[in-house]
């Protein structure tokens, strides 16, 4: 059976995302902070800029930005990119899942997705903040 970790988000991350807005990056140690349409993303010193471009670039194309990608980190460990975001709960009621059943199967569609669309085949696992 796979297990879903959802991980609370930070009461101080719109206050750090706010700083990123001002200086380009955040006050959280999230890292370097670049806009995409709507979406907000970060990453880590492991992720090459274009990488992280290439993603961002996709999230506006796709229209992921006004999905609900909105804030986005990327980040590397042992060859796999992870992807940590947040989603809208909206995206929730409509999907008309159990909370648990969206979540599995978002986090499942999204990697493969991302793999497949921007990070040519690469390993990438989805976090959901």
């Amino acid at each position: 059976m796979k297990t879903l970790r959802v991980i609370p988000l930070d009461p101080n991350f719109t206050k750090s995302t706010e700083y990123g807005r001002k200086h380009g990056k955040d006050s959280l140690g999230l890292g370097t902070r670049l806009e995409f349409g709507d979406s907000e993303l970060f990453f880590t010193s492991e992720i090459k800029k274009t990488e992280a471009t290439a993603l961002g670039n996709f999230l506006v194309k796709a229209g992921l930005s006004k999905a609900g990608f909105h804030t986005v980190q990327l980040d590397k460990k042992n060859g796999k990119f992870l992807c940590r975001t947040s989603l809208n709960v909206e995206q929730i009621k409509k999907a008309e899942k159990t909370a648990v059943e969206f979540f599995q199967s978002f986090v499942s569609k999204t990697a493969a997705y991302f793999s497949i669309s921007v990070f040519k085949g690469a390993p990438v696992e989805v976090h959901l903040w």
